[in-house]
C-alpha cells in the first residue's frame, strides 16, 4: 500500500510539468508566432480558475464527502454490533445506549469539524476567485 501512496504521490507532483511540457509542444507545432499570445492567454485563463477550483472548492466538498461517509461507515459498523448482540437480550440494552452514545458523539464531531473546515475556507475562496477574476 505505501507503494501505492508513493506512487500516487510521484504522479501527483509530475503532473503539472507534464501538462506544461505537452502545452509547449502544442505551442511549438502550431508554428503561430502571432496566436502565442492567445495561446498563453488562454492558459493563464484556464490556470485561474483551475486554481479555484482545486484550491478554494474541492477541499471543503471532499471534507464533506468523507464526513458523510464516515458517519454512514460507522453507524453501518454499530447497527452489526446492535443486531449481533440481539442473542443476550439483558445486556443488549445498556450496550445499544452506549453504542448510539458514542454515535452521537461521533457524528456532532464530525458535522461541526465540517463546519469549520467550510467557514475557514469561505474568505480564503473568496479572495482566490476575487484576485483571479480581477487579474487583466
Amino acid at each position: 500500500m505505501n507503494n501505492t501512496l508513493s506512487s500516487i504521490s510521484s504522479a501527483l507532483i509530475v503532473a503539472p510539468y507534464q501538462l506544461n511540457i505537452w502545452f509547449g509542444i502544442f505551442l511549438w507545432v502550431t508554428g503561430n508566432l502571432g496566436s502565442i499570445g492567445e495561446y498563453a492567454r488562454f492558459y493563464a485563463y484556464f490556470d485561474n480558475y483551475i486554481e479555484i477550483v482545486f484550491t478554494a472548492i474541492c477541499p471543503p466538498v471532499a471534507v464533506i464527502v468523507l464526513t458523510y461517509l464516515l458517519i454512514r461507515s460507522v453507524r453501518n459498523v454499530i447497527q452489526r454490533q446492535i443486531i449481533s448482540g440481539n442473542n443476550a437480550q439483558v445486556a443488549t440494552v445498556a450496550y445499544r445506549s452506549n453504542l448510539e452514545q458514542m454515535d452521537s458523539r461521533l457524528t456532532s464531531m464530525l458535522i461541526l469539524q465540517s463546519m469549520i473546515v467550510i467557514i475557514t475556507y469561505i474568505p480564503f475562496a473568496a479572495e482566490l476567485v476575487y484576485t483571479n477574476v480581477t487579474q487583466n
